[in-house]
C-alpha cells in the first residue's frame, strides 16, 4: 500500500497504549493505519519510524537481529519528525515490544512442558499489539454527501484520535470478544448431529457482511427522523450485491441473504427494510436508456420497491436503481419479495410497532401488483421477458416462482393483517389468497413438481430448483401451509428436485442445479437455468429440514460446500454461480448468506422434537 502523506508517530502512554500512526489521504479522503500496543511495567516499545517497503528491510531486520528492538529505544516524544514520501513511495513503520519473562517460575498464565529429562517449569508471556485503520468521514463518487462512519457516535474526532480510541478499546476488550464468540459459536461445534463441512460453513460464510464493500453510517438527518424509526438509533447499512456487481442492497438477491441479517442483526434489517420502504414512494425522472431493450425508461416510478439502493460510482441511498438492463418496476418479484420479508422480520423481532408502521406500505405494494394480472386470474402473471432475479431466464405466464411468491406474501398479509387487528383486510386477502393458490396448483401442478410456467412451451415444462421459495419462507415465518401448499405436494415436489436437480446433476456433488428438463437432461435454455445458484442450493436444504428431510439437506448443501471450498478454492470468495464445466459467475456475492435459513430451519426442528 501506498502513502503519500505525513507521517506521525506518537506516544499516548497515559491510555496504556503505545504506538505508530501513518496518515494518508485517499481521493482527498483522509485516513489513518495506527499500529499499537498495550503496555504496563514490563513492557518495552520501540518503534521504527519508517522503511522501506520496496527495499531489502535493513532498516528493520539489522536492528532487531543486533539489538532485539528498534534503534530509537522507546517513544520519546507526541510527535516525532515528519516525513512526506513522494508519488509512487512507500512508507513502512514497524513496531517492537518486549517482555522480560523469569526462567522457571511457573507462575501467572505459564504453562508446564516436559523436556524428556523431567518437569521444566516454563513461563508463557502475551504481547498484545492491533492494527487499526480508520476513515471516519467518507464521499462517494458524486461526492454530493458527506457521511460519518456509525462508529464515530463511539470513536470521533480525527482519525489519528479516533484510531487512539479504537485502539485502546480494541486492546482492553478484545478477550470479552472472543469468550462471546465463544459463546456463540459453541452449542453449534458441539452438535454432533451436525456434519463437520456444515460447521466451517455456516460461520465462514458471514464473511460477505464485512467484506461485501459493506458500509454503516450515522444518518446525517438522525435529528429529523421519527423516534421510532430505526436508522436513528442503528444508522445506514449497506453491502453490494457482489464485488463484481456493483449495487448496493440488491433487494431480490438480499431476500435470500437476509436470513443472515436478520437473525444476527435483526435491527440493522430493520434499517435497510426501513430504506427501501421509503425509497416505494421515490420518484426519479431521469431517463436511461436499457441495455437489453435499447429503448429509454424512467429511472424510479412511484410504487415500486427499488431494484437496489445505488451504485458507489454515482450517490447510493440518493440515486437509487442504478441496475440498467430492465425496467425493475416491471418486475414481479420485487414488491412481493418486500412483503414476505416485512413479515418474516417480523416473526424474528416481534416489534410490532415496526410491523404496524410499515403495514400500509405493504398494502400499497399487494394492490400496485394487481397491474401484473393481466388476465384477471387473481396471480401475477410473467411478462415473457426476464422480469425477475433470475434476469436471463424468460417467464411467461403464471410461473412457479412469481406465482408461488404471490402466495406467499398474500398469506403473510392475512397473518399481518389479524394481528394488526385489520378484519377487513384479512378478509380481503383471504379470499385473493384462496383464489390465487387454486389457480397456481391447477395451471402448474404435474403430479410430481410445479412447472417452470403456464406458457405451454417445451421449455414451460422444466423443473426449477427454487419453485419452492416462497413456501419456503412461509415455513420460515411460522405460517401454516397445509391449506395453501398440499403437503403431498411438497413431498413430491423434494422428491423429484432431489432426484434430477441434485442426483441428476453430478450426482448430488455441486448443489442444485437451476434447472433440469423432465427426462433428466440439463435445461439450457438460459445461462441460469444451468447454473448451479449457492443461496438457492442453501435455501432449498433449508426447506428439506423443514420437511424432516436431513439426509437430503446435508448432501444437497454439503455437495456445494465441498466444490466451493475444497475443490475450486473459492472459500470466502463465494460465487453466484456454478456450472458443471468448471466455470463460476460472480466471485463474493450477497446469495450465499442465504445458509442461516439452513441454521433457522435445524433449530426450529430440534425445537419441536
Amino acid at each position: 500500500m501506498t502513502y503519500k502523506k505525513v507521517l506521525d508517530v506518537q506516544d499516548d502512554s497515559s491510555s496504556g497504549i503505545q504506538g505508530v500512526h501513518i496518515l494518508d489521504e485517499m481521493n482527498d479522503m483522509k485516513q489513518a493505519f495506527t499500529l499499537s500496543a498495550l503496555t504496563n511495567d514490563e513492557t518495552e516499545v520501540s518503534v521504527c519510524s519508517f522503511f522501506d517497503p520496496k527495499g531489502p528491510g535493513r532498516e528493520i531486520w539489522t536492528p532487531l537481529s543486533k539489538l532485539g528492538y528498534f534503534e530509537n529505544g522507546g517513544v520519546e516524544s507526541k510527535v516525532m519528525e515528519s516525513q512526506v514520501t513522494q508519488p509512487g513511495q512507500g512508507i513502512g513503520v514497524g513496531l517492537s515490544v518486549r517482555k522480560y519473562i523469569a526462567a522457571g517460575s511457573g507462575t501467572g498464565d505459564s504453562g508446564t512442558g516436559d523436556s524428556g529429562t523431567g518437569d521444566l517449569n516454563r513461563n508463557e508471556e502475551t504481547i498484545e499489539m492491533s492494527l487499526v485503520w480508520t476513515m471516519g468521514v467518507v464521499q462517494f463518487r458524486n461526492r454530493n454527501q458527506t457521511h460519518r462512519r456509525y462508529y464515530s457516535k463511539w470513536f470521533p474526532g480525527e482519525n489519528v484520535f479516533s484510531a487512539e480510541l479504537m485502539s485502546e478499546y480494541a486492546l482492553t476488550h478484545y478477550k470479552e470478544w472472543n469468550q462471546a464468540i465463544d459463546s456463540w459459536q459453541k452449542p453449534t461445534l458441539e452438535d454432533e448431529h451436525l456434519p463437520s463441512w456444515y460447521k466451517s460453513c455456516i460461520f465462514n460464510e458471514l464473511y460477505y457482511i464485512s467484506d461485501g464493500g459493506t458500509v454503516w453510517f450515522r444518518d446525517e438527518d438522525e435529528t429529523a427522523l421519527d423516534p421510532e424509526d430505526p436508522r436513528k438509533q442503528f444508522g445506514r447499512f449497506a453491502y453490494l450485491e457482489g464485488h463484481e456487481y456493483r449495487m448496493y442492497n440488491t433487494f431480490d438477491v438480499h431476500f435470500y441473504a437476509s436470513f443472515s441479517l436478520g437473525t444476527l442483526w435483526p435491527r440493522l434489517e430493520q434499517c435497510l427494510m426501513q430504506e427501501f420502504r421509503d425509497s416505494v414512494y421515490a420518484v426519479i425522472d431521469q431517463e436511461r436508456w436499457l441495455m437489453h431493450s435499447g429503448e429509454w425508461c424512467q429511472r424510479k416510478k412511484p410504487l415500486s420497491v427499488p431494484h437496489d439502493l445505488g451504485n458507489p460510482e454515482e450517490e447510493p441511498f440518493e440515486l437509487i436503481n442504478a441496475y440498467n438492463i430492465y425496467d425493475v418496476s416491471d418486475w414481479k418479484d420485487l414488491n412481493l419479495k418486500f412483503i414476505i420479508s416485512l413479515y418474516r422480520d417480523y416473526t424474528v423481532s416481534h416489534d410490532v410497532g415496526f410491523l404496524s408502521r410499515m403495514f400500509p406500505c405493504a398494502l400499497d405494494l399487494i394492490r400496485k401488483c394487481e397491474c401484473f394480472d393481466k388476465q384477471g386470474l387473481g396471480i401475477v402473471q410473467n411478462g415473457g421477458f426476464p422480469d425477475q432475479t433470475f434476469d436471463c431466464w424468460t417467464m411467461t405466464g403464471v410461473s412457479a416462482y412469481c406465482g408461488g411468491l404471490h402466495i406467499a406474501a398474500l398469506a403473510c398479509l392475512v397473518e399481518m393483517a389479524a394481528l394488526l387487528g385489520h378484519e377487513d383486510e384479512k378478509q380481503e386477502f383471504q379470499t385473493k389468497l384462496t383464489k390465487a393458490s387454486q389457480v397456481y396448483h391447477d395451471l402448474l401442478w404435474t403430479g410430481s413438481y410445479y412447472r417452470f410456467d403456464s406458457s405451454h412451451s417445451k421449455h414451460s415444462q422444466s423443473i426449477m430448483a427454487d419453485q419452492l421459495c416462497g413456501y419456503l419462507f412461509l415455513k420460515a415465518s411460522g405460517v401454516n401451509t397445509q391449506a395453501i401448499f398440499p403437503a403431498a405436494h411438497i413431498d413430491k415436489t423434494l422428491d423429484t428436485i432431489f432426484s434430477t436437480n441434485v442426483k441428476g446433476f453430478h450426482l448430488g456433488s455441486m448443489g442444485a442445479v437451476n434447472g433440469m428438463n423432465p427426462d433428466g437432461t440439463l435445461d439450457r435454455f438460459a445461462i441460469q437455468s444451468e447454473e448451479v445458484w449457492t443461496g438457492v442450493t442453501y435455501l432449498l436444504a433449508a426447506t428439506m429440514l423443514y420437511e424432516g428431510r436431513q439426509d437430503q439437506a446435508w448432501v444437497t448443501a454439503g455437495g456445494l460446500y465441498r466444490t466451493v471450498y475444497e475443490r475450486i478454492g473459492l472459500g470466502f470468495e463465494t460465487p453466484e454461480g456454478l456450472t458443471g464445466d468448471r466455470t463460476y459467475r460472480s466471485g463474493g456475492y450477497m446469495r450465499a448468506l442465504a445458509v442461516y435459513a439452513m441454521q433457522q430451519a435445524y433449530n426450529k426442528g430440534n425445537k419441536s422434537h
